[in-house]
């Protein structure tokens, strides 16, 4: 949860002093390619944000639970919890998410918030059969420590083989010398940080 609010901290102050984060040039312009505005919840999107400064690389990760998990409710039975736990773990594994070029960057810290934690079910409305429909997002921060920050060449995305149903992710990202961003698929899966 820190982790997350330094990040949401440090895109603050980036654009109050000014960086705009837009969109690297598209091959095309179709109205449906804008990046939705930060917090929207579109099913097969995701959002991620990079900014690394002073050695530091830090990643955010937002998504629709209906992206990851294939679903966005309460787990109705044991394969829903288990899918919750797997995808859980399926985040953890930084290593089989980013291969991180150059820089020689380990990782410091890694933070998930799944949904349906069982603090936030509401067992009463849950036992009674009533459906309890909610958007539910997911999101995950990951903090790496780079001890050759110069080297540093970028982000190679392995996530879309994790999973399936996310098409396209969102990413932004800043550093020292200024900031990017553009719409990754599993064709186009590399942030450059140089």
């Amino acid at each position: 949860m820190l982790l997350r609010k330094l990040i949401t901290i440090t895109l603050v102050v980036f654009m109050a002093v000014g960086v705009n984060i837009a969109f690297a040039a598209q091959d095309h312009d179709h109205a449906d390619d804008e990046m939705p505005s930060l917090g929207a919840h579109i099913h097969g999107e995701a959002a991620l944000f990079v900014i690394y400064a002073g050695g530091q690389l830090l990643i955010e990760f937002e998504s629709p639970a209906m992206s990851l998990l294939g679903f966005e409710h309460y787990p109705h039975d044991e394969e829903q919890k288990a899918r919750v736990v797997e995808v859980a773990h399926q985040l953890s594994a930084v290593d089989q998410l980013f291969s991180i070029a150059g820089g020689d960057c380990q990782v410091n810290e890694r933070h998930v918030e799944m949904p349906f934690a069982e603090k936030h079910h509401d067992h009463e409305n849950h036992a009674a059969g009533k459906v309890i429909s909610s958007h539910s997002d997911v999101f995950a921060t990951y903090d790496f420590k780079c001890t050759d920050s110069g080297r540093l060449r970028g982000i190679e995305l392995k996530i879309f083989n994790r999973f399936p149903g996310l098409q396209r992710l969102n990413a932004q990202w800043a550093d020292q010398d200024g900031q990017s961003a553009r719409i990754l698929t599993a064709e186009e899966t590399y942030i450059p940080l140089q």
